[in-house]
């Protein structure tokens, strides 16, 4: 199956050679993680190859509450995901339940004083202490 290149701007998203499904509940970072290592580079090289850098040659914090209209498509496409599967990879289907999730613009023009006040807009790292211990699984012990 060949997929044609995905144009933004000056720059064209290819599909990656390599892709891996998501795994259940698994976040962006993650994702971007695992094809890091599966593909031997560095993961700031992996989101640019998904056309996922952007300014500060980094990922924005927004991107982990939702994907803008104009990523998620060439993202999905190099990746080799359906739509779907990328907007589950954000925080996006939880903005019923949590509202600030929904208040949080991913434009660029929001108020970051406002966005520390919400844990979900933090661009820090968090973690689960009981996910990263694992359940002594394979898949767990390697990775």
């Amino acid at each position: 199956m060949h997929h044609a290149p995905v144009g933004r701007g000056s720059m064209t998203v290819r599909p990656l050679a390599r892709a891996l499904s998501p795994l259940p509940e698994e976040s962006l970072p993650g994702l971007l993680l695992r094809l890091a290592y599966r593909m031997e580079r560095s993961p700031a090289r992996a989101a640019r190859l998904c056309g996922l850098i952007h300014r500060q040659n980094r990922l924005p914090g927004e991107y982990l509450i939702s994907l803008p209209a104009e990523r998620i498509g060439p993202f999905a496409a190099a990746a080799r995901l359906n739509v779907e599967e990328a907007h589950a990879l954000t925080l996006s289907s939880f903005a019923a339940v949590f509202p600030p999730l929904a208040s949080v613009r991913i434009d660029g023009s929001r108020n970051t004083t406002a966005a520390r006040k919400s844990w979900a807009a933090s661009i820090s790292s968090r973690y689960c202490a009981a996910c990263l211990s694992g359940d002594g699984s394979p898949v767990q012990t390697l990775y």
